[in-house]
């Protein structure tokens, strides 16, 4: 008849024997689903075990209910970590784990927040961006599509919708929707410039020049082809005859006169 024998046993969780309480060669097993393994007293009178690598978010062994530390050798697969699990051996004071030392730091670059990742605890890495007119930032869009800028530095290629305030310095290549007003200086050298006019009396216009309508900012002479009249041209009435040149017209202590080209004749009406 066959004979059973028996270990020491328990179901206890955390249940682990004092190694003292062992004698040489005795096994002691915990076959708790939780932490379970086979336990042995070594030569040097400490707790030795032989059983699977423990998997959790906590090291085995939380709640001990005899021998209360780790033993030299025991694995963990530790949870804890978003990222991935990590494997880790107990070395006798310390829970050692590989950090992949043949292998390179990541580190978080320019614009980036976050610090290094190694492998031993998660980082999150983040854009350094903001809203705000911040130097050395990212612009990021606020909740409405916004941001705000200083000087911004750089060729646009593309359409601009909305308001530009400030100084533009280099080219713009392109139609403004509607121009509100243009910077004018007085000038007074030029002697042949066009006039600028529009096809409308009111309304966004585009603004247009002809060659037949000049003007001579020297003397203020306007120049056309030709002149339709269809009210009245009112004339200063001057006290002697002016400086004149052929086809110009003035008045004269009340007489109309031209010039012929040498001198003034009165208009007479008969």
């Amino acid at each position: 008849m066959a004979t059973a024998i028996q270990f020491l046993r328990s179901s206890e969780l955390g249940l682990r024997p004092i190694p003292l309480s062992l004698t040489d060669g005795m096994p002691m097993i915990n076959y708790n689903s939780a932490d379970p393994g086979l336990y042995f007293r070594t030569s040097t009178d400490t707790l030795a075990k032989i059983g699977p690598c423990h998997v959790g978010n906590q090291p085995p062994n939380q709640t001990p209910l005899g021998y209360a530390e780790y033993c030299t050798g025991e694995m963990w697969l530790d949870t804890s970590l978003s990222s991935a699990p990590v494997l880790k051996v107990w070395n006798g004071s310390a829970w050692a784990f590989d950090l992949n030392t043949d292998e390179s730091t990541l580190t978080a670059g320019a614009y980036l927040t976050g610090g290094s990742f190694d492998g031993s605890a998660a980082v999150t890495f983040a854009v350094d961006a903001t809203d705000a007119n911040t130097a050395s930032k990212v612009v990021a869009r606020d909740a409405s599509g916004n941001f705000a800028a200083g000087t911004i530095t750089a060729s646009l290629t593309g359409n601009v919708t909305g308001n530009v305030t400030g100084d533009v310095t280099g080219d713009l290549t392109g139609t403004a929707s509607v121009a509100t007003g243009v910077t004018c200086a007085n000038e007074a050298t030029d002697t042949s410039c066009n006039v600028v006019f529009v096809t409308a009396a009111t309304g966004d216009l585009p603004p247009k020049t002809s060659t037949s309508l000049t003007y001579d900012s020297a003397t203020g002479t306007v120049s056309a082809t030709q002149v339709a009249v269809t009210s009245l041209i009112a004339l200063t009435d001057l006290g002697s005859d002016p400086t004149g040149a052929v086809g110009n017209l003035c008045s004269v202590n009340g007489d109309l006169k031209y010039h012929d080209g040498t001198s003034w004749k009165t208009v007479t009406v008969s």
